[in-house]
């Protein structure tokens, strides 16, 4: 029924020489798919008959010839397929199945459509007068007109696809403003027209007063150089907060750039591609990032100290190693962190914890430079070439300088993290007590104390429980038991 159909097709395409051919094997294979099934069930005698019967037929002249008619090809292929035919496994069958329907799917897919960035965004056509340009930590101001169209006309020629958002409407967080350039009008302060890349360019956000569209960039080939042509001059200007290592250790150094009025750091690879390291902190997070080497190979560590807030009931210590995969990806190896309280309300704070933490960290930071420190709001600390920096893990914890009840706090590590103990436990409470004994109970320090301090449960909430002694004579002690709870 289909080869009438077939024949049908190269009547309409005559003169297609791919139609011929098509023909010529489709007849063979259809021939070859019925012999198949004929010996299907046939033993190899059988075989020789049906193969001779073949033989017999070819050697006789037809009068005429039908081109749909069976039997008009290659009788010695036929035998031979004939003679040599073994069932096709299962196994293969199965697999052949499967990538025709894979096929099938892929072709019945309509095509990706790809089209320049101007065509999509028009605003990049529009006439503007400043152009920023910010690649990892430099940040530069483009005004002479030739640069800003010839920026413009790059970013309107690349080809791209639209990519949809996320569900919740985010798109890729590869993308960030540390790779991006912008445009502006004088005359308009709310035009905007915002392009922000991943590092290497592949993917871009392009922001307007219409809004954000999320685009796949299929040629950043020609994108990528122009940051590293704007921005290698502007880069320069930090040279002294510039430090080499090799972080994906592949022999090649990258360049760490420390930008510390914009608290920034960015890795920069052979690529020219600019990673951000650091580009924000949260609130009441003081940060600090270090060069450091171990076992002769170059990381970076980042060191947070978070204190406890409205968001966080605890504070907290972390740090963590970073170094460079061989897709320059900044990848995480290791880590560690450690929570506690500074106050009584949890009696949270494991001294031995703490001491484990900070004593690791400190094996870290023996071979190390300090990159930037900031406090949360502005930067405290940062090394140059010339003068780098090296502080210990302590050293960035005010809270450790005083106990909880105001004193100073002397010592080795591990005597000033249980003098601080000791002062969250029973040094504050203990002056609270008393304070309000002063107040509500005619306590009279010269006769009376609070002694022996001790953790306990009271109805299921912990506490400090203090013995209240009075002097009545030498020979004589009063004692009653009081406790502070939360």
């Amino acid at each position: 029924m289909l080869k009438p159909l077939f024949w049908l097709a190269v009547l309409l395409h005559w003169m297609n020489p791919l139609v011929w051919i098509a023909w010529r094997f489709y007849s063979r294979d259809v021939e070859l798919a019925c012999d198949e099934r004929a010996i299907r069930q046939l033993d190899d005698c059988q075989k020789r008959r049906y193969s001779n019967t073949l033989l017999q037929l070819a050697v006789r002249t037809p009068k005429w010839s039908c081109p749909v008619a069976f039997g008009n090809n290659s009788v010695k292929q036929r035998i031979q397929h004939v003679l040599r035919y073994k069932q096709a496994a299962l196994g293969v069958t199965a697999v052949a199945v499967i990538v025709i329907v894979m096929m099938m799917a892929a072709l019945s897919v309509n095509p990706v459509q790809v089209y320049p960035l101007g065509d999509l965004q028009p605003e990049l056509k529009e006439k503007v007068d400043t152009a920023y340009l910010q690649w990892g930590s430099v940040q530069l101001e483009i005004t002479e007109q030739e640069d800003i169209d010839r920026l413009q006309q790059t970013l309107a020629d690349l080809q791209v696809q639209e990519k949809a958002a996320k569900p919740d409407g985010s798109v890729s967080t590869d993308v960030t403003m540390y790779t991006s350039i912008a445009f502006a009008k004088a005359a308009d302060p709310d035009w905007i027209c915002v392009a922000a890349f991943k590092g290497d360019c592949t993917e871009t956000v392009l922001s307007t007063r219409e809004g954000t569209r999320y685009f796949q960039v299929k040629n950043p080939q020609q994108i990528l150089p122009l940051f590293a042509q704007y921005g290698t001059t502007a880069r320069e200007q930090l040279q002294d907060t510039t430090f080499s290592a090799d972080l994906n250790h592949d022999g090649v150094a990258e360049q760490i750039v420390v930008n510390p009025k914009q608290e920034l750091i960015n890795v920069y690879t052979e690529r020219g591609i600019a990673l951000p390291v650091k580009s924000w902190v949260s609130d009441n997070a003081r940060e600090s990032y270090h060069l450091c080497e171990l076992d002769g190979k170059s990381y970076l560590l980042r060191y947070c100290m978070q204190d406890a807030d409205y968001a966080h009931a605890l504070s907290s210590l972390a740090w963590e190693l970073y170094e460079l995969d061989k897709h320059d990806n900044l990848t995480l190896t290791q880590t560690d962190q450690v929570s506690f309280s500074l106050t009584q309300a949890a009696y949270h704070f494991d001294t031995q914890a703490i001491y484990a933490f900070l004593q690791s960290l400190n094996e870290i930071l023996e071979n190390s430079t300090l990159l930037l420190y900031t406090d949360g709001y502005q930067t405290k600390w940062y090394s140059t070439t010339a003068e780098p920096l090296r502080y210990s893990a302590e050293d960035y914890l005010d809270w450790l300088k005083k106990t909880a009840d105001g004193e100073a706090n002397e010592g080795t590590l591990l005597e000033r993290l249980q003098r601080m103990q000791s002062s969250i436990y029973f040094d504050l409470p203990q002056k609270q007590l008393t304070q309000w004994l002063k107040e509500n109970r005619n306590f009279d320090a010269a006769q009376q104390e609070l002694t022996a301090p001790a953790l306990q449960e009271f109805d299921g909430v912990r506490g400090v429980s203090f013995e209240l002694h009075w002097r009545l004579d030498p020979e004589q002690v009063a004692m009653a038991s009081l406790h502070v709870a939360p």
